[in-house]
């Protein structure tokens, strides 16, 4: 990208108890070669080493890093909300404490529609879900993503995605009353396509999930609980059809919900907003 294009960016992420993955996370972006203004963090009450993590990040970081912690979870859509709201860029690259930039290059991959047309208000990435991450995984977290390994799906996932912090503020942001935990990304996707165009870059972004130990049964249901949540928040609030006028079934039983794994696969896809712009990759 010519320097002379180059838009300020600020990046703003939500944390919960995500001390196996953060310092990936920021690692990462340390790394990148676009530069960026400032981090915004907002941690969400998290009871692990996550805010120490952070901190310690921030003495020797030279981007600026903004911690902003809670004692309350209020979900990731008030998180972003709060986030963007103190960052200090025209651009803002949401992104998600579980997740890592493969190369040196995916911020100028990400912004560089922005830059190109005036219409555009955001853009996302193609996220990845690699082997390699996988099999790090304990056993019933393998179970759990046995069904999206090795994919890459594209789609609004505010995993890492970017948007104009104008247009951001001005929608006003994740609707934090119907969408506070669950199908957040979808909602803000959906209000950013009604004021400008939001496109794919060629940027890609690995989610890491959890990678420490100890990922039990009980979790791996609590996992399955916020994807059922997920599709009755999107019945409640949109009915039966989806971003892309996709309509799909529901299951007859929470039984179903919880222990399916095509939950699994079509939540990820819902929560791409069903852009059917998925790859392989190995």
């Amino acid at each position: 990208m010519n320097k002379t294009k180059q838009l300020p960016v600020s990046v703003v992420i939500p944390m919960r108890n995500s001390s196996t993955t953060v310092l990936y996370t920021l690692q990462s972006i340390k790394k990148q070669t676009y530069p960026i203004r400032d981090i915004v963090v907002v941690d969400n009450a998290s009871s692990d080493d996550s805010v120490k993590i952070v901190e310690n990040f921030a003495k020797k970081s030279a981007i600026p890093i903004k911690l902003i912690t809670r004692k309350k979870n209020k979900g990731a859509g008030a998180s972003f909300n709060e986030g963007v709201k103190n960052a200090i860029s025209p651009i803002v690259v949401l992104m998600h404490s579980d997740c890592t930039l493969p190369t040196k290059t995916e911020v100028e991959n990400l912004i560089k529609p922005l830059s190109i047309d005036k219409k555009i208000v955001a853009t996302y990435a193609t996220v990845l879900f690699t082997k390699a991450v996988w099999e790090k995984y304990d056993f019933w977290e393998k179970y759990f993503f046995a069904r999206v390994v090795g994919q890459g799906i594209a789609g609004f996932t505010t995993k890492f995605d970017s948007v104009k912090r104008e247009v951001y503020l001005r929608i006003g942001g994740v609707d934090t009353k119907n969408y506070s935990v669950g199908n957040e990304d979808g909602n803000l996707h959906d209000k950013l396509r009604s004021v400008g165009k939001v496109v794919k870059s060629d940027a890609v972004v690995s989610h890491l999930q959890y990678i420490g130990e100890g990922y039990t049964f009980d979790k791996m249901l609590i996992k399955k609980r916020g994807y059922s949540r997920t599709y009755g928040r999107i019945l409640r609030v949109k009915g039966l059809s989806l971003h892309s006028g996709l309509v799909f079934l529901i299951k007859p039983a929470i039984f179903l919900v919880i222990f399916s794994d095509v939950s699994t696969e079509n939540a990820y896809w819902m929560r791409a907003n069903c852009n059917n712009a998925s790859s392989f990759f190995k």
